[in-house]
């Protein structure tokens, strides 16, 4: 009976041994699930806020990249202004110097001090490379001191600045008649007529022109354009007597006579 209670003892002990030993062993499981999974979560919260700081820095970055943009777009566009306002007003200043440069050409040449007029004339030009009537005027002045390739230059760059001012157009034509270039003189007188010219000489020009080319019909329209224009222009008298004589006898002479360069007073300009 003692030996079986013996037994029984160490069966007890045996049972009470493995059951600790798998409770033991389920509470280190636990524990180790427990440690896994705080530090799973630590890992996921430390990648969180690994990102969250990266996207903080891309966003502060790219917000001061854009602030950096807006300042120096708006650096930009006040030196752009800046720059803009003073050409504007030099332009402004230098038109105006030019301006009376260009006045002070006129009255120069009004008292007859043609060489000081042409230095105001180019001082007009200096200032303002456009100015179309400091241009024509020079040309005047030139054509008057019988400098007629200077007149010519001068009066090529008015056309140039403005195909249909109608005066250069006449005195460039009349120029180039002058200078026998009779089909330069042509075109530009063409021209002229097309403007409207009202200058007899032009007029008279292309009369010769006409009769040079034998064309005598062409030549009287011309010639009595011209007599329209100016009743007493003695020129155009003979010449359209000849041209209807070539016509009679169907045959045509030039007759030699070439037209009293004009003299037209440059006109001042209004200042704006």
């Amino acid at each position: 009976m003692k030996k079986l209670w013996i037994k029984v003892l160490v069966l007890l002990v045996l049972a009470l041994f493995i059951f600790s030993c798998a409770t033991l062993s389920k509470e280190e499981s636990s524990d180790k699930g427990d440690k896994a999974e705080k530090a799973d979560k630590k890992d996921k919260k430390d990648k969180k806020d690994k990102k969250d700081k990266e996207e903080k820095i891309a966003k502060e970055e790219k917000v001061d990249r854009e602030d950096k943009a807006d300042k120096k777009d708006k650096k930009d566009k006040e030196e752009k202004a800046d720059k803009a306002d003073k050409y504007g007003k030099e332009a402004k200043e230098g038109k105006d110097n030019a301006d009376d440069y260009y006045r002070k050409g006129l009255k120069e040449y009004k008292k007859g001090e043609f060489k000081k007029a042409i230095d105001e004339f180019k001082m007009a030009i200096e200032k303002d490379g456009t100015h179309l009537l400091a241009y024509y005027a020079l040309g005047l002045t030139y054509e008057t001191l019988k400098r007629t390739k200077d007149a010519q230059a001068a009066y090529e760059e008015a056309v140039r600045i403005d195909p249909k001012h109608l005066p250069s157009r006449e005195a460039l034509g009349l120029v180039y008649f002058h200078m026998e270039k009779y089909q330069k003189a042509e075109e530009q007188l063409k021209t002229a007529k097309t403007l409207d010219s009202k200058v007899p000489e032009v007029y008279f020009a292309l009369g010769e022109i006409e009769q040079m080319e034998k064309s005598c019909r062409t030549a009287i329209i011309a010639y009595k354009q011209a007599l329209k224009l100016n009743p007493n222009y003695l020129e155009a008298r003979n010449a359209l007597k000849i041209a209807e004589a070539d016509c009679r006898k169907k045959r045509s002479k030039p007759t030699g006579q070439q037209p009293k360069p004009a003299q037209p007073q440059p006109k001042p300009i209004q200042p704006k």
